[in-house]
C-alpha cells in the first residue's frame, strides 16, 4: 500500500522521492531553511537581517541575526542567499544586529559614522566639537564656518554673539569667538572680523556692539572723558599730554588739549585743570608736565607761580640755581649789576658796605690799592710824601713838591700850616717827595735860615773862619778855632781834613776865626803846627816871612831875626861861624890881617843867603 511521508524540517524532499532522504544530498542548502512537511519544493531563504552559513536549516530562527556593524541584504534571495554578512555597515549608517538593509538607520542630524574615524558600525558617534552633521546619514563633519561655532553634537553651526567674531574656523564653543578687540565694534552675528574702527571722540572696549558706545560705566567703552582724547580706534583714553589738560569730553586729537599756562604745571594724568602753580626757585613756561619745567639760573630767583626767572637786583647776588631768594651783597663786595652770580670785589680805589649799589670812592687824601675794601676805614691815608688830590685814587698821585713836605694823608702836593704837611723848615731841605720836616736836615757843615728850601744845594755851606758842627742849623755854631783855620764848610771848630780846613802849619799861625793859615810875620817862627800865634826868633837866626829858620850869616852878627836885624863885624873883625848874635862875638883879626868891613845891605845879605 502507497504510504505519504511527511518531508522532515531540514530537508528538502523534491518531488517523487520513494525513500527518505539522505543527509548528505538532501540537507536544506545554505542561506535557506526548510520548515518540516512543507510541499513548497524550493526551501526558504533566511529572511532580510539573517544569514545561514550551514545547511539544514528548518526555522527563520535558525538562521543567523546579522551581528552588529553588519548588514544581510540581497536583492534576489533565491538565486544570492545571504549566507554571510553582506558587509560592512555603510559610512553615515549605523547596523544595529540583525539589520538587513545597509540604509535602514541613518544618523540623525548632529551625528555621523565613518569606518575611516576607526568607528564600529553599531552606533552613530556624536558630531565633533567645531563641527556640524546638518542632515540624516552624515558621513562626514562639516567644518563650523568662520564667525560660528559648533558645540559636540552641533547639527548646525551657531553664530558667534553681537560684540564677538570669530576669525577662524572649527570653534567649538562661544568662548571662543574672540571679542571685539579694543578700539573696534561688531555690531550683528556671525561676523568673522570686527565691523570697523571705534569713531574719534569714543573709546570701545572689547566686545563693543557699536563704534560711539553709550556711557554705560565703560563695559563697552563710551565718550572720551575730560583730560583725555581717543582718536578713531582708541581702545581706551589717551590722557591729555604732559604739559596739557582739558575739562572738555569727545576731543579726538592731542592737539585739542589745553596747552597749560605760563606758571603752572600739568602733569598729563587725565588733568582737567592745571595740576599746580610752578614750585619756587623755578618758572614755568608754558606747556610745563612738572612743577620744575626751568631752573633759576644764578643770578636769578624766582616765586612761586613765575613765568620767568627774575635778575637778581642791584645790591644782590645768587650763585646757585633753583632758589627763590638773592643774597644781599657782602661788605667789600659791589653788586653794581642786575643778574649777578658772584659778588665782585670792590674795585681798588673804593670801599664797598653791605649792599652797596655803587662803589664809594676813598676821598681826598686817601687811597686803597688792594681790591675788597668794606668800609672807609680800609682807605689808607697818602703815603707820607705823597699827595693824593683826586677820589678814588688806588695809588698816591704823586710826590709832595719840592720845598714841602707831606706827613701822611695829604690831598695837595704844597700844604701850608697843614696837619697833613707844611712848607719845609729853616735848617732843612724838602726835595720831592719829603715825608716829614726834619727828613733832610742840612748837613754838618752846611746851614740855611730859608723856609722852602727844595733841595742840599739850598743849604749854604758854613762860612770861612766858623764851623758848623750838627745837621739841621740856621746858622753856624761857633768860630773856628785858635791854631786851625776853617776854609768853609767846616764841620768842626779844629778841621783836620785839609779841605775844609786844617790844623794850622809850621811857619804859620791860625788865630781864632782863622780862614787860611797865616805867615809869621819877619822876626817871629812858627816851628810847630796848630800855632795859634808865631814865637819871638831866637838869637842867631833869622826869621823871614815864609822862610825857614836861618842862622845869621857868617862875619855878621843878628841882634834880632828880621833883615835889619843883620849887622856885619866891624871892622878889624870877623866871624867865620854862622849864628853870631852878639858884636862881641866877631873876632879880631891876627897881626898882619886885615878886615874890610862888609858892604853889603842886609837885602843883598838876605839875597846872598837865598
Amino acid at each position: 500500500m502507497l504510504r505519504v511521508m511527511v518531508c522532515p524540517p531540514g530537508f528538502l524532499c523534491s518531488q517523487g522521492l520513494d525513500r527518505e532522504p539522505q543527509r548528505s544530498a538532501v540537507f536544506c542548502p545554505i542561506g535557506f531553511y526548510c520548515p518540516g512537511g512543507s510541499v513548497d519544493p524550493n526551501p526558504v531563504p533566511c529572511p532580510k537581517g539573517t544569514y545561514s552559513h550551514q545547511p539544514g536549516l528548518r526555522d527563520p530562527s535558525d538562521c543567523t541575526k546579522c551581528p552588529e556593524g553588519k548588514y544581510c541584504y540581497t536583492e534576489n534571495p533565491q538565486q544570492e542567499p545571504i549566507i554571510e554578512p553582506t558587509g560592512n555597515c555603510p559610512d553615515g549608517y549605523y547596523c544595529p544586529p540583525g539589520t538587513g538593509h545597509p540604509n535602514s538607520f541613518p544618523c540623525q542630524s548632529g551625528f555621523f559614522r565613518n569606518d575611516s574615524y576607526g568607528h564600529g558600525g553599531e552606533a552613530c558617534v556624536e558630531c565633533p566639537p567645531g563641527h556640524y552633521c546638518p542632515a540624516l546619514a552624515t558621513n562626514t563633519p562639516t567644518v563650523c564656518p568662520q564667525g560660528f561655532y559648533c558645540n559636540e553634537g552641533s547639527s548646525a553651526p551657531e553664530p558667534c554673539e553681537e560684540g564677538t567674531f570669530g576669525s577662524r574656523p572649527a570653534l567649538s564653543e562661544a568662548s571662543q569667538c574672540t571679542l571685539c578687540s579694543g578700539g573696534k565694534y561688531c555690531t550683528g552675528l556671525g561676523k568673522t572680523e570686527p565691523t570697523g574702527d571705534c569713531e574719534g571722540g569714543f573709546y570701545c572696549r572689547q566686545g563693543s556692539t557699536s563704534p560711539v558706545p553709550p556711557d554705560n560705566h565703560g563695559h563697552e567703552g563710551g565718550v572720551c572723558p575730560a583730560g583725555s582724547f581717543c582718536p578713531p580706534g582708541s581702545v581706551h583714553p589717551q590722557p591729555c599730554p604732559s604739559g596739557t589738560y582739558s575739562n572738555s569730553t569727545g576731543l579726538q586729537h592731542a592737539e585739542q588739549c589745553v596747552t597749560c599756562p605760563p606758571g603752572y604745571y600739568c602733569l598729563g594724568t587725565n588733568a582737567t585743570s592745571p595740576s599746580g602753580s610752578c614750585f619756587a626757585g623755578y618758572y614755568c613756561t608754558g606747556g610745563s608736565a612738572t612743577p620744575v619745567q626751568n631752573e633759576a639760573e644764578e643770578g636769578h630767583y624766582s616765586s612761586e607761580g613765575a613765568v620767568r626767572a627774575e635778575p637778581c637786583a642791584l645790591g644782590t647776588f645768587q650763585p646757585g640755581r633753583g632758589y627763590n631768594s638773592c643774597i644781599e651783597c657782602q661788605s667789600g663786595r659791589l653788586c653794581n649789576k642786575t643778574g649777578l652770580s658772584q659778588q665782585p670785589l670792590c674795585p681798588p680805589g673804593h670801599f664797598c658796605p653791605a649792599g652797596s649799589l655803587i662803589a664809594h670812592p676813598c676821598p681826598p687824601g686817601t687811597y686803597t690799592a688792594g681790591s675788597g675794601a668794606e668800609d672807609l676805614q680800609h682807605c689808607g691815608p697818602c703815603d707820607a710824601g705823597h699827595y693824593c688830590h683826586s677820589p678814588g685814587l688806588t695809588a698816591p698821585q704823586g710826590p709832595c713838591e719840592p720845598g714841602f713836605y707831606c706827613t701822611g694823608g695829604s690831598h695837595v702836593a704844597s700844604p701850608i700850616s697843614s696837619r697833613y704837611g707844611d712848607i719845609c723848615p729853616i735848617g732843612y731841605y724838602c726835595p720831592a717827595g719829603t715825608r716829614y720836616p726834619h727828613e733832610y736836615p742840612c748837613p754838618p757843615g752846611t746851614w740855611s735860615n730859608a723856609l722852602g728850601a727844595q733841595n742840599v744845594s739850598s743849604c749854604w755851606l758854613c762860612p770861612a773862619g766858623f764851623f758848623c758842627n750838627s745837621s739841621g742849623l740856621t746858622q753856624p755854631t761857633g768860630i773856628c778855632a785858635p791854631g786851625f783855620y776853617c776854609a768853609g764848610g767846616a764841620k768842626t771848630a779844629m778841621p783836620d781834613d785839609g779841605l775844609t780846613g786844617n790844623r794850622c802849619p809850621t811857619r804859620y799861625y791860625c788865630p781864632q776865626g782863622c780862614t787860611s793859615p797865616l805867615h809869621c810875620p819877619d822876626g817871629t817862627h812858627s816851628n810847630s803846627t796848630g800855632a795859634a800865634e808865631c814865637s819871638d826868633c831866637p838869637t842867631g837866626w833869622l826869621c823871614l816871612e815864609g822862610e825857614e829858620l836861618q842862622l845869621c850869616p857868617e862875619g855878621h852878627y843878628c841882634l834880632g831875626g828880621t833883615v835889619e836885624d843883620i849887622l856885619p863885624c866891624p871892622p878889624g873883625t870877623y866871624s867865620p861861624k854862622a849864628g853870631q848874635n852878639q858884636v862881641e862875638q866877631c873876632l879880631l883879626c891876627s897881626a898882619g890881617e886885615s878886615s874890610a868891613p862888609a858892604l853889603l845891605t842886609p837885602l843883598a845879605v838876605l839875597i846872598a843867603l837865598v
